[in-house]
């Protein structure tokens, strides 16, 4: 059995009763009283946390319902928009109306300016999440999906894996964030650990060339699938993929494996003059029942075995890292 009371666990519950005798303190000294910012008080730090959502946007009929105009922040519509027009998508002859949530587009003559001074200065919002992202498999240069991400102006992502050849890359970059604008486009790596010498110098080298800021990002859960043949043990061994697949046929991912992706990439931007901003992991805190994490990942602290996945596999898409091994993550 694995026990739920290890130390990281402990820790972290430290932390937080902590963190709950501070804010109880600042309460009793009076700081954060008066009317809650929902009931019509001014905000305040206490009591309120900033919640940011995010998903693919794959399925365009729901996110095109989705979008609306708003007026761009007062820094945007100080920024010259040289390739995409204030309200984005569109080009200097066609203005967007939108009714009832869907967009329709008028022919006009009716130029870029004109349309800045009809909408005042608006963009098109996708109110479905803050920031979303171009899966690897419908980020075609000339396809829907391109076409309607390089239109909004939320924070957007592009998921960037073997296939994508550094040509392709490049051209991508420059159709998302034609105005090089810091923050606007992020690239979402996904090579699989056995593949990322391979891509990622490329694929560095070609966002280098084109001179578009982006922030990169390595996602070290979504390798290529493999079938299990061989024992895990000797796909652990050579850290080839990310993903496979188990002998009871559950879907699950080596936290080994995860772990060599990420040094791999921290090293490989390093050489190459570039910076890993970020890493994109799926982890989770859930319990059962009767208090034990999760078991659907392999390894970690817990040195969980294929024969121990089916104890509390829950998750019903992927594999989620559990409460010790996501932990155990930052530790190494």
């Amino acid at each position: 059995m694995i026990s739920p009371l290890t130390s990281t666990r402990e820790e972290f519950e430290r932390i937080t009763e902590g963190l709950a005798d501070a804010l109880d303190f600042s309460r009793t000294i009076g700081a954060g009283d008066g009317m809650p910012f929902e009931k019509g008080g001014p905000k305040g730090v206490h009591g309120e946390v900033d919640f940011y959502t995010s998903h693919e946007g794959l399925m365009l009929d729901y996110e095109e319902a989705l979008t609306r105009t708003f007026a761009l922040p007062s820094a945007l519509q100080q920024h010259q928009i040289s390739n995409v027009p204030l309200i984005p998508g569109l080009q200097g002859e066609q203005i967007s109306s939108l009714d009832g949530g869907s967009s329709r587009l008028q022919n006009s003559s009716a130029t870029a300016d004109q349309a800045r001074t009809k909408q005042g200065f608006t963009g098109f919002y996708n109110t479905s999440a803050h920031f979303l992202w171009i899966g690897d498999r419908t980020r075609q240069l000339d396809g829907a999906h391109i076409e309607y991400f390089r239109g909004i102006r939320n924070p957007i992502g592009a998921k960037v894996g073997p296939s994508m050849r550094a040509d392709e890359l490049l051209k991508l970059v420059e159709i998302l964030n034609p105005d090089r604008e810091p923050g606007r486009l992020t690239l979402i790596t996904r090579y699989g650990a056995g593949k990322i010498e391979e891509h990622l110098p490329g694929h560095i080298a070609a966002v280098q060339q084109s001179g578009v800021p982006v922030i990169w990002v390595c996602d070290p859960m979504h390798g290529k699938w493999v079938l299990r043949s061989q024992p895990i043990s000797l796909y652990t061994q050579k850290h080839i993929d990310s993903t496979l697949t188990s002998a009871s046929g559950l879907k699950t991912r080596n936290f080994s494996t995860i772990v060599s992706e990420v040094t791999s990439c921290l090293r490989i931007h390093s050489e190459c003059n570039s910076k890993l901003n970020g890493v994109s992991l799926e982890f989770t805190g859930e319990l059962s029942d009767d208090g034990f994490s999760v078991t659907e990942c392999l390894g970690g602290s817990m040195e969980l075995s294929e024969d121990e996945l089916e104890l509390r596999y829950q998750s019903f898409c992927d594999p989620r890292l559990n409460f010790e091994q996501s932990l155990g993550k930052y530790d190494k």
